[in-house]
């Protein structure tokens, strides 16, 4: 009896099991600040350990409201254009701010209160909904995290329509994964920031993301900053895409790799493909 007992415990445990690790990463949240507009938590992994406190020491919060209004201005992003625009009309994609200056005031106090009480681990997620000229909901989302005298940077949504409140729930439950994969914002790599791969053993995030994180040398960034109040757009080591300079055309090779990332998603043909990477080789 004693034994069928252990089994069936054994059973019911080995099912408990899989149907937490069917139902995802475990999250922790420490709720920081909500309204309508804005929501601000930190969020930590349930069921994994931080990493090393040997390795990455916890350094205290000690950066002001206004550097880190520097740091979340200085982002850019770049958005893939529609095959029109791109062979047609000849446009190019520069690089554009992240964030308006209007959502950096609602965003920075909350943000920056939430690094200043977060433990090691803990991410300070948000997500920011605003209303468009034709009343359509608009989504930014992702987390700042501190690592050493660094800040890391995940934007998973920026200004993505959600229509619905299924979609708009998605993003609150999963700040840091794209409402629509794949995703046709990148981003841009400027001075004193690289782009690295979020799969690194080195962050702790609260779950697994597609999108890499903009890794920000804080100091640096702010010295510059103090310095000049233009930031020019400088070549970074490790960077997956840090994106050409808004005043450079994209060379063939990378007019090339967009035209292979069309092919490769159904957005062009066979035939199309074949064609215009011709025309681009022809040309070069």
């Amino acid at each position: 009896m004693t034994l069928r007992l252990i089994a069936f415990c054994m059973v019911g445990l080995g099912s408990m099991a899989s149907i937490i690790a069917c139902a995802g990463p475990e999250v922790f949240s420490r709720p920081v600040y909500e309204d309508p507009t804005i929501v601000v938590r930190l969020d930590s992994p349930l069921f994994r350990t931080p990493l090393s406190t040997v390795d990455h020491p916890a350094t205290p919060f000690t950066l002001s409201a206004e550097d880190l209004h520097t740091v979340l201005q200085s982002i850019r992003i770049k958005r893939e254009i529609d095959l029109l625009s791109y062979y047609i009309l000849r446009k190019e994609a520069t690089p554009e701010p992240a964030f308006t200056e209007d959502e950096l005031t609602l965003l920075v106090p909350h943000v920056h209160a939430a690094l200043a009480k977060a433990r090691p681990g803990e991410t300070a997620v948000f997500v920011l909904t605003r209303l468009d000229e034709n009343g359509i909901p608009r989504v930014t989302s992702g987390g700042v995290f501190q690592l050493g005298d660094q800040l890391g940077v995940v934007l998973a949504n920026v200004h993505t329509p959600a229509t619905s409140e299924a979609k708009q729930a998605k993003i609150h439950e999963h700040p840091l994964r794209p409402l629509n994969e794949p995703t046709f914002v990148h981003l841009v790599a400027g001075p004193y920031q690289t782009i690295v791969r979020t799969d690194q053993e080195r962050f702790s995030l609260p779950e697994p993301t597609p999108v890499p994180v903009l890794m920000v040398n804080v100091s640096a960034l702010i010295t510059k900053q103090s310095r000049s109040p233009e930031v020019r757009p400088a070549p970074t080591s490790d960077v997956l895409d840090s994106g050409p300079a808004s005043e450079r055309a994209p060379s063939p090779a990378e007019k090339l790799r967009q035209l292979k990332r069309w092919h490769d998603e159904g957005l062009i043909t066979d035939e199309e493909y074949a064609k215009k990477k011709q025309e681009l080789l022809d040309a070069f």
